[in-house]
């Protein structure tokens, strides 16, 4: 994203794109978000999304942002950024007079014909609004000209002009993750595909900086014995890594300090992990990238990086596609089972958000399935279909800014650091070390022993339910437990030691 300019998303990868202003206020996700210079803090406005998964933002970008100081420890560095991700949203005066520039913007003529309700105020936006590729592309070119022409007062007249002299728009867009498989096509180079690929979606000449994902899945199966072969099938054995092999791979203190290990169903031996740092062979690979990239462009500072990375199970794919699916992680028995069921307290608002929260664990007559026998019943798809191999997935980012005028192309990229990346991981002392703490288990096993862990507390979680049912309530500290086997079931599945 740079200030000032148009992020065009070719038509290609988005037709049409739905405004959704009364969403404005919706929290810029953090897994990018430290790569940023300064804290997301009071600096976004959600506009909408595409129909192919991107979501848009604003960014106002402070004009100072390099003066920012991080934390110099990586955990607390994380929480700055994860608490600026969660109030990222711009004050209510900001998001207002924005929308009401946007507003302005939709008089113009060449977006006056597309349904923009200039009834709407800031107060009452409910109407979405779909624009097709020509219109978006309009769109952010004309809200880019007319603030570079003056948008540095405040429409409200409320507030003085310093705020909007000192930041500056950027458009952000951010994909929710495609999980398109790098497969090109018969006789095509890979890197030479990638880059036509990008270059379709994306202009690159307005682009500042880019993260991609890159994920290598690993699967044992009878067709690839050897479980180091990154594969895109399906498995029918379990894959975990192992967590003294993981920790090992982390040779500096600040990059330990930096890894989480998740054991997963009540066992110690063998995790999920995700670190804010790479290994330290990722990272020295990225020294000498860095090296060679700052000598060629002749720029001081860093240009790639590689920033989070993670290894898990592939079954989080079935259990859920985003954090909104567990539901078990929700709170939900403990709010439900917390209600009681007098006649004394039935006012419309309590009884209204009485029967929102039964349904949810399968008490009202409108029920859905409960969150426990939800998540089993995923868990086993995932045995059944052979979802259960692993994932190693880091976020490589590039300073394009950075680069020489005649590199600033996505073929520059993918030549220069995704085929180095790519190349590590089939080499030994690389990718193949780190591959090597992998260990296969048979499905009943894992993850056999989530499901059988589950099954257990969605039977004595149907236990209290009962007695809920039959006494009108639970006694407090038969509420204690349930909401400590709820958070037992998180850790169960999670493996995340703050639950307890």
């Amino acid at each position: 994203m740079r200030v000032l300019v148009d992020l065009d998303c070719r038509g290609q990868l988005m037709q049409s794109i739905e405004l959704r202003l009364k969403e404005w206020s919706n929290c810029y996700r953090s897994k990018h978000a430290h790569q940023l210079s300064w804290p997301l803090n009071g600096t976004t406005f959600y506009l909408g999304r595409s129909n192919h998964r991107l979501h848009w933002f604003i960014l106002m970008q402070p004009q100072n942002a390099n003066a920012f100081k991080w934390h110099e420890n990586p955990a607390k560095r994380a929480s700055q950024v994860e608490a600026g991700c969660k109030q990222s949203a711009l004050e209510k005066e900001h998001a207002e007079a924005l929308f009401l520039y946007i507003k302005e913007l939709f008089k113009h003529p060449e977006l006056s014909g597309s349904g923009f309700d200039q009834e709407m105020s800031f107060t009452n936006m409910n109407s979405t609004l779909q624009l097709n590729h020509r219109a978006w592309v309009t769109f952010q070119r004309l809200f880019m000209e007319m603030f570079a022409e003056g948008f540095y007062s405040d429409p409200l007249g409320e507030e003085p002009a310093t705020w909007w002299d000192n930041y500056k728009p950027a458009f952000a867009c951010y994909d929710y993750g495609q999980d398109e498989p790098l497969d090109p096509p018969m006789g095509i180079d890979m890197m030479e595909w990638i880059s036509e690929e990008l270059d379709r979606h994306f202009d690159s000449a307005n682009i500042a900086s880019i993260c991609v994902a890159i994920a290598q899945n690993f699967n044992y199966d009878s067709e690839i014995p050897d479980v180091r072969q990154p594969s895109n099938g399906f498995g029918n054995m379990g894959i975990l890594m192992e967590c003294k092999h993981v920790e090992s791979l982390f040779e500096t203190p600040r990059e330990r300090r930096a890894l989480s290990l998740y054991r997963l169903g009540l066992q110690g031996r063998y995790c999920n992990w995700q670190s804010s740092r790479p290994p330290t062979a990722l990272a020295n690979l990225f020294q000498e990238l860095n090296g060679y990239l700052a000598e060629v462009n002749g720029s001081r500072h860093e240009i790639a990086n590689m920033g989070h990375v993670q290894g898990y199970s592939m079954i989080k794919q079935v259990v859920r596609h985003d954090p909104m699916d567990f539901k078990i992680a929700k709170g939900m028995y403990t709010g439900a089972l917390g209600y009681p069921i007098s006649k004394t307290l039935d006012r419309v608002a309590f009884m209204r958000e009485k029967d929102k929260v039964w349904k949810k664990v399968g008490l009202s007559a409108e029920r859905e399935e409960r969150p426990l026998n939800l998540t089993r019943k995923c868990l086993q798809t995932a045995a059944d279909t052979g979802r259960i191999g692993f994932r190693i997935e880091g976020v490589i980012c590039v300073k394009m800014s950075r680069l020489r005028q005649e590199n600033r192309n996505f073929h520059y990229i993918c030549d220069e650091v995704l085929l180095p990346y790519l190349t590590w991981w089939a080499s030994k002392g690389g990718g193949l070390d780190i591959v090597d703490g992998l260990v296969v288990f048979p499905k009943s096993d894992f993850p056999g022993i989530l499901i059988t862990w589950t099954r257990i507390l969605e039977l004595l979680m149907g236990r209290f339910i009962a007695t809920y049912l039959r006494f009108g309530g639970l006694t407090v500290l038969e509420a204690e437990i349930v909401a400590n086997t709820e958070r037992a079931a998180v850790f169960v599945l999670t493996g995340d030691v703050r639950l307890v």
